[in-house]
């Protein structure tokens, strides 16, 4: 496995660990918050429940992944669309 991750490295230039993260952060969690943009519009859930439906155990670290993502939070992002589904 040590032989692995010196292969990797040595052909990708990055780590195996940091390609994963890359990945996950990639793809996991866009695809979990244009869920929660979902919900957010078109359900009666709080942040919290969201967050909590996409795996965040804490809620702030969700508002802040939400924030990056976005560029605003969930709640300013669900006030002035409330029970209106936009792309």
């Amino acid at each position: 496995m040590e032989r692995f991750g010196w292969l990797f490295s040595e052909k990708t230039g990055i780590s195996p660990v940091f390609s994963f993260e890359v990945w996950y952060f990639g793809n996991v969690v866009r695809d979990c918050l244009e869920q929660a943009r979902v919900w957010l519009l078109k359900s009666e859930l709080s942040v919290k429940e969201v967050g909590n439906r996409c795996g965040f155990q804490d809620t702030s670290y969700f508002i802040r992944v939400f924030y990056r993502h976005f560029g605003e939070t969930p709640s300013a992002f669900q006030s002035p669309n409330a029970g209106v589904f936009t792309k």
